[in-house]
């Protein structure tokens, strides 16, 4: 009788729900698959020094960010999978350049990202291809290439990795493992892309490229360019997955501060220079202490006259207790 009653005390302790485990305290070795098709490491993360870790993770310990100066978001490619690592580097590089049409085609730590044709052009899909060259048609969705909105990148898990006006935007990287699976989740990462695509430079003028949203704006003036109107306002905007390639539970929900020409009726919100708590009660969507003014680092007279056109941290609340801190340009406050 005492061995039966044993028998049903370990029976019934082997049917409990065991606790979830940190992915970071699982042990592995590497990002095979294993002999039952499935990996040591969850979807969202890899094998790191025998531990799995999150793919998307730029961070240095107690940061959010890189350390400036010191680190740089950078890239692990590996077989089966495509990560990124805070990695010692600086990178002084104008970011959201057009590759030059020789080697190297971009600056140092930057890698080329191609707009694939096909998918609706504000899910924005972005392919990194880590030696240049022309995109693969035929798979992942990928029926030809936007060559006009090809761009030097570099690589982030977040906005804090990103300059003002780029927005952290996943993207697949082009390798041997993604060509071997390219329906697979673990190739997709982060690059900063931006908002509004950098004019082209003639010995006269500065010329607008086209965009792959035309609603985009740096500043107000660029609303009453190419038959647009209204103000350009800040707003909260989700950061969708890759709309071919996506990185699904890596990737989860993100959000950027995105500038664009709207019609709002501006009656009721806050001009520049009042002071302000929020971002949404000023007209050009960013409060710093009082609402600041969009400007465009290419043409920072046109917008701010004789004030400089500065990069500044601006937040959003997005009312269920998360914040969205983004990098703007806005005429400094005096």
């Amino acid at each position: 009788m005492r061995c039966r009653w044993w028998f049903l005390l370990l029976t019934s302790a082997c049917t409990a729900e065991l606790p979830a485990v940190e992915p970071a305290r699982l042990a592995c070795t590497d990002d095979t698959l294993l002999p039952n098709g499935e990996r040591q490491c969850p979807a969202d993360s890899t094998c790191v020094d025998g531990a799995c870790r999150l793919r998307l993770d730029c961070r240095d310990p107690d940061r959010l960010n890189c350390t400036p100066d010191e680190t740089i978001c950078e890239p692990i490619l590996r077989a089966e999978t495509a990560a990124v690592r805070c990695t010692p580097g600086v990178t002084t590089a104008t970011l959201a350049v057009r590759p030059g049409p020789e080697a190297p085609r971009c600056p140092e730590l930057t890698y080329e990202v191609a707009f694939a044709d096909g998918p609706p052009p504000d899910r924005y899909p972005l392919f990194v291809l880590p030696t240049g060259g022309p995109l693969p048609s035929g798979l992942a969705g990928i029926s030809g290439e936007r060559s006009e909105w090809r761009r030097c990148s570099v690589a982030c898990s977040s906005e804090s990795n990103c300059p003002a006006d780029h927005s952290c935007r996943p993207a697949a990287v082009i390798t041997d493992g993604f060509l071997a699976a390219p329906s697979g989740d673990r190739f997709t990462i982060g690059v900063c892309y931006p908002n509004r695509l950098e004019p082209t430079r003639t010995s006269t003028s500065l010329e607008e490229a086209p965009e792959p949203r035309q609603n985009a704006c740096r500043q107000s003036v660029d609303c009453n360019r190419g038959g647009r109107s209204g103000n350009c306002r800040y707003d909260v905007e989700k950061i969708a997955d890759h709309p071919t390639a996506p990185a699904q539970s890596a990737w989860g929900e993100r959000y950027a501060l995105y500038a664009q020409c709207t019609n709002q009726q501006a009656t009721s919100l806050l001009e520049e220079g009042i002071g302000c708590e929020r971002g949404d009660v000023c007209k050009s969507g960013v409060c710093l202490g009082r609402c600041a003014r969009p400007c465009d680092p290419y043409r920072p007279a046109e917008g701010c006259g004789p004030r400089e056109c500065v990069p500044r941290l601006a937040e959003r609340s997005l009312g269920n207790g998360q914040v969205v801190a983004d990098l703007v340009n806005i005429c400094e406050l005096n």
